[in-house]
Order: C-alpha cells, then sequence, then structure tokens
C-alpha cells in the first residue's frame, strides 16, 4: 500500500504521509492484497500503524528465508515454521519464502544473490561453523 511522490519519495498508508519509506529495499510483516499501482486504487493515509509496529525493515539484497538467521541452508527447515505445514512446498521451506518472522542474518543477509546461489547450491551445510567456511569460500 505504498506510494511515490513527485518527488520520488515512498509513503506507505499505514504509517500515513509523514513517514517515508524506501519501497525497493524496505519490507514490513503486514501483507495487503492487491497492487495499487496497476489497479488505480486510490489508497487513503490510514495513518494507524508505526515502523516498529509492523516490523518495516530495509535490506538491500532482498529478504527471504535464504538470508534468514532462522532458516536451515542445507536442510530447508526453519527454526520457527513447521516445514511440515501445508502449502506450496510441503515438506521443506523454500529458501525464495519469507515470512514475518524473518531476521536478517549476520551473514547471508547482505550476500549478493550470486553469492547466495553458490552456498545454496553447494554440499549440505548442517551447522554455523560449515556455513561459516562456505561463505568464506566464496
Amino acid at each position: 500500500m505504498f506510494e511515490r511522490d513527485v518527488n520520488g519519495k515512498d509513503f506507505c498508508a499505514f504509517f500515513g504521509p509523514a513517514t517515508t519509506i524506501n519501497e525497493e529495499i524496505g519490507s514490513c510483516n503486514y501483507y495487503s492484497h492487491g497492487e495499487p499501482e496497476k489497479e488505480k486504487i486510490d489508497v487513503p493515509w490510514l495513518s494507524i500503524f508505526t515502523k516498529i509496529q509492523l516490523g518495516y525493515a530495509e535490506n538491500r539484497p532482498g529478504f527471504s528465508c535464504k538470508r534468514c538467521s532462522h532458516f536451515g541452508v542445507g536442510k530447508n527447515d526453519c527454526n520457527f515454521v513447521d516445514k511440515s505445514s501445508p502449502g506450496d512446498t510441503a515438506g521443506e521451506i523454500n529458501p525464495n519464502a519469507c515470512c514475518s518472522l524473518w531476521t536478517r542474518d549476520p551473514k547471508r543477509g547482505g550476500l549478493s544473490d550470486e553469492a547466495l546461489v553458490k552456498i545454496l547450491s553447494a554440499k549440505p551445510v548442517v551447522g554455523l561453523r560449515e556455513l561459516a567456511g562456505a561463505t568464506k569460500r566464496l
């Protein structure tokens, strides 16, 4: 529910016109269905939440399970989300998925897509020591 003004600044209807966001690298824990830019929907200023309340964060490389500290690289598992729960990829956590529990991994969170592909396509990594070694090999 974001809007860009004539000066190129981004705003969110939930936060209101006094709070800027970065639509390209920002994300929050709230999802609003629809694409106002494509559907020509006039989104009213709701001004009902703060960035903290909705968990707004910015991460230049992006957001996904593969960039989250809770994701088990090589196991496609998560410390919080049950991989056996129903969904598009039942039995595993898709590395490209994301949820509201996302926490930037100190190593993988800032890597480029190319560096992440190398890590994810390498032999399964079980622990943090192995992950640190795989990151150093890049």
